[in-house]
């Protein structure tokens, strides 16, 4: 039979009396449930025993034999000891001395688990409420079984609050080995800090040894550090201070990242210094950026990103992946605000660093109109308005002169979209664009040079006069452009088959779609050879031509949805009109997009100019993916004037035991490997490693081939910590 006793412990004195509803602490009580419970009097003794469970206000005592003296609160606990703090926390032992007043005790052997730390000590005391003393420690982020595999040892440690604990005489062990020893080492139980130490050997850098703290910097985690101290043999010292920040209650992320390096070795060879020294003669090198996203509400919202770097080769050296995604980096600032009807944005963008080139906008404000029915009219009207000072800039070594010109431009469109006949689709529209420039070119004049008279007799030269054109005076400039146009289009279906397909789907469809639209749009009275040219806008010209095609669509029904099996669109265009010089037809562009299965996709691209028969671009890319998560991708990419190359990427198993990635650019025209990288990655049950090379080729006389090799560790329990294919 079960007892039930609940005891209150001594009441102390006190000067005030309690908020209604609630007890001083002496006052919280004591209940005790077991099988068999004996309480005696005089000495103030409960004894219990036969699966005991002793709790005070949020402390829980659980064990298979327990005594609690309820005058003083202290108790003795033996056989499968469990005491849960009030925060959740849970120490297990064979036998607990401990009072539950003063939180004070002997727990000897014990473990806690803070996720997804296990910390185990062969002997303990508490010394308050807030601090324990532990001695033969063992701390690790790895589950029981696999605890070998990465832990940290120590002779003595101190845990407070439950969450922060010194180690002294720290030794970390990576299997049998040990690592490293720390005299004194400090640890948060409950947040994600974290050393990661990735050493290696790079061509460019030398050895190599990236070593980062992580940890959040608040109690939510929104916003976490990487602090790091890099070290290169061949460049020196790089210190590096990151922070990151996402708050889903703001809906806002960002982060700012400092690297700084004195370099030791700005040039590998004569021709890398010939290439750099130019814009490359500093050793004191840096990059600052600052990034952040933010949603006011669902219609408006913020970015920002801006980088400042020390030279234009700072991110190749030391941050090859961010310049291989972008060469040279943007800096702008963007307000946007979406309405039902329009959206409204200001940006602004300007040149941060004086080697590279950009156009300026400081400001620019837009109004969109994407499309707004007017009333009952059957009308749409689209609209594009904006006003902007701009500013084309060139590098500091370029011997272009930058110009800047004031521009408001106001695009109006109404389109009249309609079915006839039940079948074809027919939409002329009508467009008016007005556009002010501050500053135009002016037109060029012709001017003569002086004769010599001294050369005839007559004082006349026989020679014609000399005569050179020049630019005209910058002038303010207002231009218009009006078009006219009309689309039209049908759409034909036809079902193959209703029965399953052999790789997947339900019944087989065919649809095909022709089109063409015809726009006719006049020379404006201000040609492009007229303006400063900053962006598109500038390089609207006259123009008269018929565009047309036709897209054909294989469809099946998978998991009850529509799904297109191939969607490919076939397209050219035909100048109307006499335009000298030109031929008729335009190039024959296709776009297609094959999807037989679900883990396989295949793409291209083309544009075929048909009076040389030549590809003005073909582009091809196919991925497949594995039902065990391997993976191949290939992509081809030609456009005329640039090299032509083939990729390749791979995984295998990335989700096992073990696994393989690779990479791999071939540049066909010159028959040779441009850049290729492989990565092994192994992984336990608590911890991960991996080993990768990648070898760049030099491409260029003079230069050196480039190679770099790294490995890592990571915890499989702590996230954010990975091997990443290139390095």
């Amino acid at each position: 039979m079960v007892g039930v006793l609940a005891a209150g412990l001594a009441v102390a004195a006190h000067a005030t009396d309690p908020a209604p509803g609630t007890l001083p602490e002496e006052d919280v009580p004591v209940r005790v449930t077991a099988d068999r419970i004996e309480y005696a009097g005089e000495t103030h003794l409960l004894t219990a025993q036969g699966e005991v469970e002793v709790t005070r206000g949020g402390e829980v005592l659980r064990a298979d034999f327990v005594q609690v003296n309820t005058e003083t609160g202290e108790a003795l606990a033996r056989g499968n000891v469990e005491l849960r703090r009030a925060d959740g926390t849970v120490w297990r032992g064979v036998e607990l001395a401990y009072n539950f007043r003063t939180g004070e005790g002997d727990l000897g052997a014990f473990r806690l688990h803070v996720a997804p730390f296990l910390l185990i000590a062969e002997d303990s005391e508490v010394v308050g409420r807030d601090r324990i003393e532990l001695r033969g420690v063992l701390l690790t982020p790895c589950p029981e079984p696999a605890a070998r595999e990465f832990r940290v040892t120590a002779r003595r440690a101190v845990l407070k609050d439950e969450r922060y604990v010194w180690v002294y005489h720290a030794v970390p062990w990576v299997g049998p080995v040990p690592v490293f020893y720390v005299p004194v080492w400090r640890r948060d139980l409950k947040r994600d800090g974290r050393w990661v130490f990735i050493p290696g050997y790079s061509s460019r850098l030398g050895a190599f040894l990236l070593s980062s703290y992580n940890a959040p910097l608040n109690e939510r985690e929104t916003v976490k550090s990487s602090t790091f101290v890099n070290t290169y043999t061949r460049r020196g010292f790089g210190f590096g201070q990151d922070l990151f920040w996402d708050d889903p209650d703001l809906d806002a992320s960002g982060e700012f990242r400092a690297f700084y390096i004195r370099d030791a070795r700005l040039y590998r060879s004569a021709s890398e210094r010939e290439r750099r020294e130019p814009t490359l003669d500093d050793p004191h090198r840096y990059r600052l950026r600052l990034a952040h996203r933010q949603a006011f509400s669902p219609r408006d919202r913020l970015f920002l990103d801006a980088t400042f770097l020390s030279d234009p080769f700072v991110q190749e050296d030391f941050f090859r992946e961010e310049y291989r995604a972008a060469r040279q980096p943007d800096n702008r600032l963007t307000l946007t605000h979406r309405a039902r009807t329009f959206t409204a944005s200001l940006h602004l963008n300007a040149r941060l660093n004086d080697f590279y080139g950009n156009v300026n906008r400081l400001p620019e404000a837009r109004l969109s109109v994407p499309g707004l029915r007017l009333g009952d009219t059957g009308l749409v009207y689209e609209g594009d308005h904006s006003a902007a000072a701009l500013e084309r800039v060139f590098p500091a070594e370029s011997e272009e002169a930058a110009y800047d010109s004031v521009r408001v431009d106001s695009l109006h469109r109404l389109r009249y979209p309609g079915r006839y006949f039940g079948f074809l689709s027919l939409e002329p529209r009508a467009g008016f664009r007005a556009t002010y420039y501050s500053r135009t070119r002016g037109r060029p004049r012709t001017v003569g040079a002086e004769p010599d008279a001294g050369d005839t007799e007559d004082g006349l030269d026989d020679e014609a006069l000399e005569t050179e054109t020049v630019p005209g005076e910058d002038r303010t400039g207002f231009r218009r452009v009006y078009e006219l146009g009309l689309a039209a289009s049908f759409r034909a279906f036809k079902v193959l088959h209703d029965r399953p397909l052999a790789w997947g789907g339900d019944g087989l469809r065919h649809a095909v779609e022709p089109y063409a639209d015809v726009q006719w749009r006049p020379i404006p009275n201000l040609p492009p050879e007229r303006l400063y040219a900053f962006d598109e806008i500038e390089r609207i010209d006259g123009e008269h031509r018929l565009r047309f095609g036709v897209r054909n669509k294989l469809q099946t029904r998978r998991r009850r949805r529509v799904h297109d099996l191939l969607d490919a669109d076939l397209n050219t265009f035909a100048r109307l009109g006499d335009r000298a010089g030109e031929p008729v037809f335009g190039r024959i562009a296709a776009d297609v997009r094959l999807r037989p299965l679900d883990r396989f996709r295949l793409d291209f691209d083309t544009a075929l100019d048909p009076s040389s028969l030549a590809f003005e671009r073909f582009n091809a890319r196919s991925h497949w993916v594995a039902h065990d998560g391997s993976a191949v991708g290939l992509e081809y990419r030609s456009r005329e004037g640039r090299p032509s190359t083939l990729s390749a990427s791979w995984s295998y198993r990335p989700r096992h035991r073990w696994s393989l990635a690779g990479a791999l650019r071939y540049g066909l025209d010159e028959g040779r490997i441009e850049e290729h990288s492989y990565a092994f990655q192994r992984r336990h049950d608590c911890i991960g490693w991996g080993i990768g090379f990648r070898h760049d080729p030099a491409l260029e006389p003079g230069e050196r081939d480039a190679y770099r090799v790294w490995v890592q560790f990571w915890l499989l329990s702590v996230p954010g910590a990975g091997l990443k294919l290139g390095g």
